[in-house]
């Protein structure tokens, strides 16, 4: 009778322990996700009260972070598959000295990333860490 005891006591601890273990790391996950959100949010709104600022700079650098988002979804009664946030990005940054030697790198869009090269002097006009325009001299 104790040998059947036993092994329904083991069974009942083991499930205990994957179950806090479970919750241990679900509780750990969802830290992690509102850590993000959190961090996403302030850095946005820094951006968005931050002044708008003008001064004269020079492009010293450019520089491309490429990846790819998510998995993929195949169809089931297809070959091909649904490229749910798969698909590759690219973002864009150039960095930009100002007459006092400041330095300053900005997220630029693709357009402004092409269309400026090192060595162009201009004034420079950015909001927090974006980069609104670039006239060159």
């Amino acid at each position: 009778m104790n040998m059947l005891v036993t092994p329904a006591i083991s069974l009942n601890f083991g499930m205990k322990v994957i179950y806090i273990l479970f919750s241990v790391m679900f509780g750990l996950f969802l830290l992690l996700v509102i850590t993000y959100l959190v961090k996403v949010i302030k850095s946005r709104r820094d951006d968005r009260m931050a002044p708008l600022l003008t001064m004269d700079a020079k492009v010293i650098a450019k520089r491309m972070q490429v990846g790819h988002k998510g998995a993929f979804l195949q169809d089931m009664d297809a070959a091909s598959t649904l490229r749910l946030g798969r698909d590759g990005y690219t973002r864009y940054f150039m960095t930009f000295e100002a007459m006092n030697g400041d330095r300053l790198e900005l997220a630029v869009d693709r357009k402004d990333y092409g269309l400026l090269i090192e060595g162009d002097h201009g004034a420079l006009t950015y909001k927090g860490s974006r980069l609104i325009s670039f006239e060159r001299n």
